[in-house]
């Protein structure tokens, strides 16, 4: 995760950033757990989906990383390629356990305050 791209993306307003940071975790979170349950790969449309979801957050606060990774789930799942999404599914998931760390670092930080 990159908060020097992500601030020049939001125009050095940091609150907006940090304020943006927790929610999208939540959501990533719940997406990857909806994927990753019993079923989640069966609709490979809503597989595209989802993914498609988490590439665009994910590039827009530059997780590239994550972004990359699940737009190889995205084409996956758009393409009908259940044996590839069942691939690239884990490591969308390691992608987000890295991003997830780095973001809480910052929000810990943040609520720590100067000093």
């Amino acid at each position: 995760f990159d908060f020097n791209q992500a601030m020049d993306t939001f125009m050095d307003d940091k609150e907006l950033l940090i304020s943006l940071l927790e929610p999208y975790l939540e959501q990533v979170e719940g997406q990857l757990q909806e994927l990753s349950g019993e079923g989640g790969l069966d609709d490979m449309d809503a597989v595209r989906g989802i993914a498609h979801s988490i590439k665009g957050s994910s590039r827009n606060l530059s997780m590239l990383e994550l972004g990359n990774e699940a737009e190889v789930l995205e084409h996956a799942g758009r393409d009908g390629e259940k044996d590839i999404a069942a691939e690239a599914l884990p490591r969308v998931a390691d992608a987000f356990s890295r991003v997830r760390t780095a973001v809480l670092k910052i929000l810990e930080r943040e609520a720590a305050g100067p000093g």
